[in-house]
């Protein structure tokens, strides 16, 4: 029996794998689509006595076929995680910036673990009565490091400011592999910038698949977030002062967006279930 022959989406053309990798550039076996010998023929993962047909844009999981089976899973490696955060002077109240500072460790600490296999990239936003994107796309583990704490002052709370940086974050080259980005907005004050949010809102529900909205505390403009800048009221989330309550959601937010890279199940879908 010949040797397999893999396309590997990196490089772009078929390659024989070495120890569960493409020779070339590294890339692990589990995101590579299996074909024969060229990547416009039916997509087949096979063995000796059983074969399995992979609908276009699914992969065989590497974990599966070292048991001897084989096992498709949505083909998307790579997903865009853009997080806002409210640092207005009023987040210094009830040691909300801190928390903040912590909750959002936690989520880029899970969306950095080895399990997701660098998957995940990363971009963070921190907005007062302007907005600056203080870390530029890159990968979570990159992110991670390079994360500071919110610097907090300046008065006002400019959400338009937020959205039409993550706008166009979003915007931002992606390949075929990777799934439209997800954003987390954090705020805990009202809008109080020019322009209309609403409308930013709409550019950026356009461009991504998920725009997660989170008031905390009990100052922000609940209506804003949950009927406007979230994607759909089930991804708003209001949270009062409690810092413990915050870090549990931001756990579960990258617990789940974990789970939904490693299973290629739709954001829109998963993220719907937190509480």
């Amino acid at each position: 029996m010949s040797p397999q022959s893999l396309y590997c989406p990196t490089c772009l053309r078929s390659v024989v794998p070495v120890h569960g990798a493409c020779p070339s550039c590294g890339l692990s076996l589990a995101s590579f689509a299996l074909v024969r010998h060229d990547p416009t023929d039916v997509q087949r993962a096979q063995q000796p006595d059983t074969s399995l047909l992979l609908p276009p844009g699914y992969v065989a999981d590497a974990a599966a076929i070292d048991k001897g089976a084989y096992r498709a899973v949505r083909s998307m490696t790579r997903l865009h995680v853009i997080c806002a955060r409210d640092k207005s002077v009023s987040m210094r109240f009830h040691d909300k910036a801190c928390e903040s500072n912590r909750a959002h460790h936690e989520l880029i600490q899970s969306l950095a673990g080895e399990e997701n296999r660098d998957g995940f990239f990363v971009s963070v936003i921190d907005f007062h009565h302007e907005a600056e994107l203080v870390i530029r796309r890159m990968r979570a583990a990159d992110a991670l490091q390079q994360l500071t704490d919110l610097k907090t002052g300046g008065h006002g709370t400019n959400y338009v400011a937020a959205l039409r940086l993550a706008c166009a974050e979003a915007e931002r080259q992606h390949d075929a592999l990777e799934a439209r980005p997800v954003v987390v907005v954090l705020g805990d004050g009202n809008h109080n910038g020019a322009g209309d949010p609403r409308v930013e809102a709409r550019r950026l529900h356009s461009l991504v698949d998920v725009v997660v909205a989170v008031a905390f505390g009990s100052d922000a403009d609940e209506d804003l977030l949950r009927n406007a800048i979230a994607s759909d009221p089930k991804y708003f989330h209001r949270i009062e002062e409690s810092g413990a309550e915050l870090r549990r959601f931001f756990r579960d937010l990258g617990k789940t967006l974990s789970y939904t890279l490693q299973t290629g199940t739709p954001a829109e879908a998963s993220l719907s279930t937190i509480q």
